[in-house]
């Protein structure tokens, strides 16, 4: 199966496309990592996959509406 097949069959089963599904698992981590741990949000941004803490941000302010010092400081 091609990968735009895979894709579309994704799609039309989940409701979202495959790349938006992993954005919300790398969120997921991170809002995990920064409500249970001190680690800087540099390293935080790194182990879940982001390329910069200000990436991070952008998905967290998509997904929960808040950046991620928010998060960690609402734990």
């Amino acid at each position: 199966m091609s990968e735009r097949t895979f894709a579309r069959k994704y799609r039309t089963l989940i409701g979202v496309p495959p790349a938006e599904t992993v954005k919300r698992l790398r969120a997921d981590t991170a809002r995990h990592h920064l409500r249970t741990s001190t680690l800087p949000l540099k390293t935080v941004a790194a182990k879940c996959g982001f390329g910069s803490v200000e990436q991070m941000n952008r998905v967290h302010l998509k997904f929960y509406g808040l950046t991620s010092r928010t998060l960690r400081d609402i734990g």
